[in-house]
């Protein structure tokens, strides 16, 4: 039986599906390649990474799960990162155990972060990242999960200069590179890494990885999903007509949508028997779209910094109905917004890409562009425009 857990990753048996997706990733993992999950939000990056982790470590791999939200600096990045080592250390042979030595370099953090400007820091930083590089040793092979990469990357560059950023991710590459035989990575981002690396020119620092895109349910697992929720909830599953009825008001087949929809039907089982599916399906969704779940697709737009104005301005456009468009129309909506930045055509072609990479929009055969998520356009029209 599957629990229906909305937001948190979906753990063991309570994950559902993305069986092909899944061998692929561990076959490439284990074949020396590190993956980029470059994927929108609510796709189930965690949830995929997670299961990764329960396969490595079924195969008697190591692993460690980085979480980069809400840290903003090396020092912190190195802290949660040499904790997850220390662990790994104490089930190991004393003879690998380096509690001392680890303890040397956290001294070696806090020189870094109470670092000034200039050439002190650069020769404390890079003594910094040698060291942490001589921490990375394993008794057999080890699976590094980074998840919130770019979010990560966004605070860093806040907090610093883009100097740092860059320094950074060469180092990253270059542990991937040296240590590629013993330890396979992958990385997971929300906000897509692809278009800041592209933004601040780093795309170099990444084009070693192996570009994994997790997509949404096909129908099968989707029905299956359902399927699973009914019975784990001990109700009646819907019908097969009823389930395409759900999935079609779904349109974009992630399991957080699923999952979200399920939990508001089973809050209101005493209705069945009184309403029409229909009916009830139109109502959930009205919840829906004011669920505060959805907020984030709203507030991480604070990430493209002087594009924001103009990807608001799209999608402002986008989510009325009807409103499904084609590129030369919409240049003509945001060439105000654009003058501000750049060639109209240039900004327009950048800023299309991030919301497309970002799961915002897709276009259909025709080369008219919309919203990928009916809930998440409902919710845009709902907030920002109705």
């Amino acid at each position: 039986m599957v629990n229906n857990l909305v937001g948190p990753p979906v753990l063991g048996p309570d994950f559902v599906g993305r069986r092909s997706e899944i061998a692929s990733a561990w076959s490439n993992l284990t074949s020396g390649n590190s993956l980029l999950l470059a994927s929108p939000r609510r796709v189930g990056k965690s949830s995929f990474s997670h299961k990764l982790i329960e396969i490595a470590q079924n195969n008697e791999w190591n692993t460690i799960y980085l979480d980069l939200q809400g840290i903003e600096t090396e020092n912190k990045f190195a802290e949660v990162l040499l904790k997850a080592v220390k662990a790994i250390r104490e089930k190991q042979s004393p003879l690998l155990r380096t509690t001392d030595r680890l303890k040397e370099l956290f001294s070696k953090v806090r020189k870094v972060e109470v670092s000034g400007v200039g050439v002190e820091f650069e020769e404390q930083i890079n003594e910094f990242y040698d060291e942490l590089e001589k921490k990375l040793f394993f008794d057999k092979k080890t699976l590094i999960v980074v998840d919130e990469l770019a979010v990560f990357l966004q605070a860093l560059l806040q907090k610093s200069d883009f100097g740092r950023v860059e320094l950074f991710m060469n180092w990253i590459r270059k542990i991937r590179q040296q240590k590629s035989e013993q330890i396979a990575w992958v990385f997971c981002s929300s906000i897509s890494i692809t278009s800041f690396v592209s933004q601040n020119k780093l795309s170099h620092t990444i084009n070693d990885l192996y570009p994994f895109n997790l997509g949404e349910m096909t129908d099968k697992e989707a029905e299956s999903l359902l399927e699973q929720l009914c019975a784990g909830a001990g109700i009646t599953p819907f019908t097969q007509k009823e389930s395409a009825t759900i999935l079609n008001r779904i349109g974009w087949k992630l399991p957080f949508f699923i999952q979200l929809f399920f939990r508001k039907y089973t809050e209101r089982m005493t209705e069945r028997k009184e309403a029409e599916l229909k009916d009830m399906i139109d109502d959930i969704f009205d919840q829906i779209i004011h669920e505060h779940q959805l907020f984030t697709w709203s507030e991480r737009l604070s990430g493209y910094g002087r594009y924001e104005s103009v990807a608001r301005t799209l999608l402002n456009y986008l989510c009325q109905p009807e409103h499904r468009s084609d590129r030369a129309h919409l240049e003509t909506i945001v060439s105000p917004d654009c003058e501000r930045i750049g060639q109209p055509n240039e900004v327009y072609a950048e800023v299309k890409q991030m919301l497309d990479n970002d799961g915002y929009l897709m276009s259909d055969k025709s080369g008219n562009i919309f919203f990928r998520s009916p809930i998440i356009r409902e919710y845009w029209f709902s907030k920002y425009v109705q």
